[in-house]
């Protein structure tokens, strides 16, 4: 990279006293024409032409240096980085701003925005409804249960249909080692499975997915195929995920990953969240199985967010 200051086609402009009195004289900050951060003894370098400019940008790249010392308590990332990012706490400037030209349903924490309740936005309206601890599980619960109840009902009337009409609105799922896709079914295949029940849908890996979810990301205006562990893109509350896409021996794709990491918290609070997103679990199916265990074998006190031992 090279190391010519950008400070005139950045928005803090050329008189900003942090960066024209700490970072240039000190080298803290480099031209590039991409964007990256790294964390070394304590200093954030962050290398980036668009990291002024775009709030994205900032939170995004500020995110990676900080993730595990604050999101994930010091307890390490299993997860690819991507997945703490863009569709977690990146903050989106455009959609932050009430302009969801299209639909897509982002799935993020809306840490700074007031949004327009008559708009689009599909996260918290506003930070304050997630400040504390207790806020943030009990929004997640009711997401996550909300979400619960309008699956079930979709997944009866779907069933309900006939193979030919199946085939034309379901997708289906192949999830593996950092890696999940999504490809169509036809009639033949509906007629042979007899999706006539909730549990088929998940044995055959159905979900539903519209094709305006994803819509906005790196990807342009269409819905990707594929997409690894370790990418960008923002999983969409749209999605109907009668299977939830994972991997036994690590973890799956980062639209899947982001989407656990939500449900988990939903339904085990920040504990369920920290175990699936940190090295507190060596997979997929370990975190599942710590978390659900956790909460069979413990309850809620219901007077603050801590679990306590249930006495056998």
């Amino acid at each position: 990279m090279g190391t010519s200051f950008t400070y005139e086609t950045c928005r803090v402009g050329t008189n900003d006293p942090f960066h024209k009195n700490f970072n240039e004289p000190l080298g803290l900050w480099q031209y590039g024409s991409a964007a990256g951060v790294g964390n070394t003894a304590g200093f954030l370098w962050f290398i980036a032409k668009p990291g002024l400019t775009y709030y994205d940008t900032w939170t995004h790249e500020f995110q990676h240096a900080l993730w595990d010392k604050i999101m994930m308590f010091k307890r390490g990332t299993r997860l690819g980085l991507e997945v703490y990012t863009e569709g977690n706490v990146q903050q989106s400037e455009t959609w932050s701003n009430n302009n969801l030209a299209y639909d897509v349903g982002p799935y993020y924490f809306n840490l700074v925005f007031d949004l327009n309740k008559e708009g689009n936005a599909t996260q918290n309206l506003t930070p304050e409804r997630i400040n504390t601890r207790a806020k943030l599980e009990n929004y997640y619960k009711g997401q996550l249960n909300a979400q619960e109840i309008l699956d079930y009902a979709s997944a009866k009337a779907f069933i309900q249909l006939t193979p030919e009409e199946q085939a034309k609105l379901a997708t289906r799922v192949n999830d593996g080692a950092s890696w999940e896709s999504w490809g169509g079914m036809n009639a033949t295949q509906a007629t042979k499975w007899k999706l006539d029940s909730l549990e088929k849908l998940y044995d055959y890996k159905v979900i539903l997915r519209p094709l305006n979810a994803w819509g906005v990301s790196v990807r342009g205006l269409n819905a990707p195929s594929g997409i690894g562990g370790n990418d960008y893109g923002y999983e969409s509350i749209w999605v109907t995920r009668w299977y939830m896409a994972h991997y036994d021996n690590g973890y799956t794709g980062v639209h899947a990953s982001k989407r656990n990491l939500f449900e988990m918290l939903g339904y085990g609070g920040v504990d369920a969240y920290v175990m699936y997103g940190s090295k507190q679990s060596s997979s997929d199916l370990d975190a599942i199985q710590k978390i659900t265990k956790a909460k069979l074998a413990k309850q809620w006190t219901g007077k603050n967010t801590e679990w306590v031992d249930t006495k056998k």
